[in-house]
């Protein structure tokens, strides 16, 4: 926030408590973001407790997202960003562990951001039938419909 001077207009300039604030809360995003626990973080930035860290992880967070669903998602593409980029300079340079590495993080990726969605695939059966020598398809299912009906002693009353 702003300071308010005494004319009653707003400083841009922010306050040193602000700035420690800002500093404390990027501190527990980046310590999140590698996967340490509430409690640790507050252990190591000087939070009385881990709820203090949750809080300075969400406000960082809100500042830099918008859809609070994708939380989880979005904390799990910066971990993936995070190590993808050294992994990517061995890789670049042939390490083929590295390159299978590489795909890994990309395949979750993929999967995290939905890039493998399924595919919708079309089955002509009635070309397929025709294509293997039946003429009229919907005339040979009747008479296999009958055929079996026949065969199970259904009647169509």
């Amino acid at each position: 926030m702003a300071k308010r001077k005494k004319s009653g207009k707003t400083s841009k300039t922010p306050s040193k408590r602000q700035l420690t604030m800002w500093r404390k809360e990027a501190q527990t995003f980046t310590l999140r973001m590698a996967g340490a626990g509430y409690e640790r973080i507050a252990q190591i930035v000087g939070y009385a407790d881990a709820s203090g860290a949750y809080r300075a992880f969400h406000r960082a967070l809100a500042r830099l997202i918008i859809d609070e669903p994708n939380e989880q998602r979005l904390l799990e593409l910066s971990r993936l960003d995070a190590i993808q980029i050294p992994i990517f300079e061995r890789a670049q340079r042939g390490d083929i562990e590295a390159i299978d590495t590489y795909l890994k993080i990309a395949n979750r990726r993929a999967k995290l951001i939905g890039l493998d969605a399924p595919t919708k695939v079309e089955h002509d059966w009635q070309r397929e039938l025709i294509d293997a020598g039946i003429e009229d398809p919907a005339e040979t299912f009747e008479e296999m419909v009958q055929f079996f009906s026949d065969k199970l002693n259904v009647s169509d009353t």
